[in-house]
């Protein structure tokens, strides 16, 4: 399991990264083309647009869903026991 585990960290940090900075990067990245297209209305630069929104897109849904899972693990945790965690969850 050891193995496997360290198998799978080094894949998913060669392959995705850290993804809360990918999505930041990717903001910014967004940012600047939109700037570029403005000034040069060009077809490459809508195309380089268009594929830098898709990557941002996979990206906030790889961040979403770690979250979820991390929420997930929380409550399976936490449960609904009586605990500020749960009675925090209730009133939201």
């Amino acid at each position: 399991m050891k193995r496997l585990t360290h198998t799978l960290s080094n894949w998913s940090k060669n392959e995705y990264g850290d993804i809360y900075a990918k999505v930041k990067e990717f903001e910014e990245i967004i940012r600047k083309t939109e700037e570029e297209l403005l000034t040069h209305n060009t077809e490459a630069h809508r195309q380089q647009l268009h594929l830098t929104n898709a990557n941002y897109i996979r990206y906030l849904k790889l961040e979403e869903s770690i979250l979820k899972q991390k929420t997930q693990l929380q409550w399976f945790k936490e449960g609904d026991a009586n605990t500020k965690y749960f009675h925090a969850l209730m009133r939201g």
